[in-house]
């Protein structure tokens, strides 16, 4: 039995710019961390008493004899990648997917790091490797039209930026704040759930469809990146700052596309702010999924009261990023 986990992330700059079709033509960015809500993914082999083929537990319950036959196209792509059969598998997650947390990619960093172990390759394989097969699999194999921060995040955790190159090469910057402003950021975080959680993929397909249609938004993407280049970069956290650079970025973010935003996202944010928040945006590629406010220590109080009834979650970030907890075989 082998049982991995993945962290979900945060995106607080850059989002879009992670997209082939983007950092191919100026280069991308990314500011995000992750945190202490995961998902976890059991593997085991077979005994033959179980019969054979693939036994699948997620959302949905999948018993096939042969990996071509499952449902789950990440799950079946590995497993043809890999020539792989008569296995279990079982999906646990903290938070449901297409929440605008990176799942899919947390997913797929996981379900390779089982895979991985299986085939005894964990101490041959990087970090950066199973980020990059991660990405290979999601945006080239199955032609999801996804950003590759996701994949980066979970594989390597952590609160850092990362810079995507038209040579598509990646590479990756700590943060430069103290511990003791990561922590401040840290407890200044709210997350406020809104609507129907969609898949991030059907959502970006939309959007590039329009962007394709004005290839002046370009501006538009490069200026996300360069804040991504200033968050990775600043050495002293001011809350007000940070704050209004994560609403210049959401306000960039709307522009790009009109299905991204909608009343009762716009009513959230309008409230979290009247309840002391002093920066937001809608993670995800939008529409519904999860709002990031930024709070000072001295509305924290005041914010956690007014906004009780949406159930603000606080975050603890995540520093390991993708780990085998057990391998017992």
């Amino acid at each position: 039995m082998i049982i991995s986990r993945t962290p979900l992330r945060i995106s607080f700059f850059g989002g879009g710019t992670d997209v082939p079709f983007v950092f191919n033509q100026i280069g991308g960015a990314v500011f995000t961390s992750t945190f202490s809500k995961f998902i976890y993914i059991m593997l085991n082999v077979k005994d033959p008493d179980f019969g054979k083929g693939i036994s699948a537990k997620y959302s949905e319950i999948e018993a096939v004899e042969h990996p071509r036959y499952i449902k789950h196209p990440i799950m079946r792509q590995v497993f043809l990648n890999y020539g792989l059969n008569d296995l279990d598998v079982s999906v646990s997650s903290d938070l449901p997917g297409g929440s605008g947390l990176g799942s899919s990619s947390s997913f797929t960093v996981g379900f390779l790091n089982c895979v991985h172990s299986l085939r005894n390759l964990e101490s041959t394989v990087t970090k950066f490797e199973l980020a990059e097969e991660a990405c290979k699999i999601e945006i080239n194999d199955l032609k999801e039209p996804i950003g590759k921060q996701d994949a980066f995040a979970a594989s390597l955790g952590g609160l850092r930026g990362f810079v995507f190159t038209a040579d598509n090469q990646v590479s990756t910057i700590e943060s430069k704040l103290s511990a003791a402003q990561i922590s401040e950021l840290e407890l200044s975080l709210r997350l406020v759930r809104v609507g129907a959680f969609r898949k991030t993929s059907e959502m970006l397909s939309r959007q590039f469809t329009h962007f394709k249609i004005d290839p002046k938004q370009i501006v538009k993407y490069e200026k996300l990146s360069q804040q991504a280049h200033w968050a990775m970069q600043i050495t002293k956290l001011d809350l007000y700052e940070f704050g209004e650079k994560l609403l210049e970025a959401w306000s960039i973010k709307k522009s790009l596309s009109p299905i991204i935003s909608n009343t009762e996202i716009e009513n959230l944010m309008q409230l979290g702010m009247k309840s002391g928040a002093v920066g937001c945006k809608l993670l995800g590629a939008g529409g519904s999924g999860y709002i990031l406010f930024i709070v000072p220590q001295e509305m924290r109080d005041r914010f956690d009261a007014q906004m009780n009834d949406c159930n603000p979650r606080r975050i603890n970030f995540d520093f390991e990023g993708s780990k085998i907890l057990q391998n017992l075989r």
